[in-house]
């Protein structure tokens, strides 16, 4: 069985899969949901309430995880990796690597 200390990669995911075979779920949540309810669980009220909560009636929260069910992980079986591309384009600008941002209000 591949090392599982591996924190990502094809000797992470394959040490998952093998687990799974045999009836042992990962260590942590894999779900969106499972990890919410960890979290919760994990957090004091005033931390919960900073990272799971939004401005007045939270509509944009509702709204951002109604779009965010509409995405789809698509596999890319049996496809040469050893040279990978993370570059990707925002308004005309070339990145190396993706990029997010997060609105923080506090």
């Amino acid at each position: 069985m591949p090392d599982s200390s591996e924190p990502y990669g094809r000797q992470r995911q394959a040490a998952i899969y093998a687990m799974g075979r045999v009836g042992q779920p990962p260590a942590y949540p894999i779900s969106h949901e499972d990890l919410r309810v960890a979290a919760k669980e994990t957090l004091d009220d005033d931390a919960w309430a900073y990272v799971a909560g939004g401005a007045g009636e939270e509509d944009t929260v509702d709204e951002n995880r109604r779009a965010f069910r509409r995405w789809r992980i698509v596999s890319r079986m049996l496809r040469d990796v050893a040279e990978r591309d993370l570059s990707t384009t925002v308004l005309g600008q070339r990145l190396p690597v993706p990029l997010l941002l997060a609105p923080i209000g506090m």
